[in-house]
């Protein structure tokens, strides 16, 4: 599949693609977390983009916080006091836009580890079925996408056969691939230890 970005992705990046690109060039422990994050939760977005959304939208967060506030709080008559309540809401919603765009990723890992656990068990004996027939290790995993039964499971099975399919990796390789960015870790290590196996020649 081919990733179009959407009108709102160019609209922030229009305003703050130079801030994000310095923002996502030296990372640091922040936003390389985020990027990891991204990449776990299987979001079809850039970081840098995601970055720009997350600034744009709290941005506009601002200021139409402001505009709001003031004009409700004008009503009481007192401008500093209109002034200073519209800019402390401002600050403190604006805030919590940053916070809400910043976790979610981790959130949507979280959901994503949690549906794996619940389909691993089943994948494994099916998985174990399938290769006790001596079918092909790449035609085990087709077989468990195909069923339909794995919802938790399809996206990280889809990317294996991806990598296998589209962009030409052998089985190893995009097992591999695969086990480094997969939110859960009882899947990593399937991962890993089916490739050990088949490079050591192994049942």
């Amino acid at each position: 599949s081919i990733y179009e970005s959407s009108f709102y992705g160019k609209l922030c990046n229009s305003f703050f693609e130079n801030i994000t690109m310095s923002l996502t060039k030296n990372p640091g422990k922040i936003f390389g977390n985020l990027k990891y994050a991204l990449v776990q939760a299987d979001i079809k977005i850039l970081s840098k983009t995601y970055v720009s959304m997350m600034l744009f939208t709290s941005m506009l967060v601002f200021f139409l916080t402001l505009a709001n506030t003031f004009v409700l709080s004008m009503n009481k008559g007192n401008l500093v006091n209109s002034v200073m309540i519209s800019i402390l809401l401002s600050v403190i919603l604006s805030f919590l836009t940053l916070l809400v765009f910043y976790a979610y990723p981790f959130l949507l890992i979280n959901s994503r580890a949690r549906a794996i656990k619940n389909d691993l068990p089943f994948v494994i004996i099916h998985m174990s079925a399938v290769a006790g027939s001596g079918a092909n290790p790449v035609a085990m995993f087709h077989l468990i996408l195909t069923t339909g039964e794995y919802k938790g499971m399809e996206r990280e099975v889809n990317k294996i056969l991806n990598y296998v399919n589209l962009f030409g990796y052998d089985l190893s390789s995009a097992l591999r691939a695969v086990s480094l960015t997969t939110p859960s870790k009882p899947f990593k290590d399937l991962l890993n230890g089916i490739t050990s196996t088949i490079e050591s020649g192994g049942n």
